[in-house]
């Protein structure tokens, strides 16, 4: 987009970046900008807003330009990407799972409940050792 402004091939664009600290600077504020008036319009619709619309109206044959109030909703996706960003923690949809190593002694596992298909399925698993143990004490 950047390119078709300056007529120029992206390629150069990506050369002024790298080879001009001015340009490179000028580009990152701009995205700054961009970036903080989509943030402000993402926590618009996730709050709801109100704005105005002119609409004509004919009153005894006169037009007249009356502003109407409209009001937009809460959208609740925007508010549940706001809190997602805003607050991690708290609000994403992945949660981090601590994994623990834990050391398993094959000898002790009882697997003399298991029947022939199940011990199967065990094998099949890639769980040889446990199979081979199975009902030993």
């Amino acid at each position: 987009m950047m390119a078709d402004v300056f007529e120029v091939k992206e390629q150069t664009i990506d050369y002024w970046i790298r080879t001009k600290p001015e340009f490179k600077e000028a580009v990152h504020r701009g995205r700054m900008m961009t970036d903080a008036k989509v943030a402000k319009a993402l926590l618009q619709c996730a709050m709801g807003y109100e704005y105005y619309e002119e609409h004509v109206v004919m009153i005894k044959g006169e037009a007249v330009v009356r502003r109407i109030k409209k009001t937009v909703p809460p959208n609740p996706w925007a508010a549940a990407k706001w809190l997602t960003i805003r607050q991690r923690a708290l609000w994403a949809d992945v949660h981090k799972t601590e994994a623990i190593n834990t050391n398993v002694n094959v000898f002790k596992l009882d697997l003399s409940g298991l029947s022939t298909d199940e011990l199967k399925l065990v094998e099949k698993l890639g769980i040889k050792q446990l199979t081979q143990y199975a009902g030993e004490n």
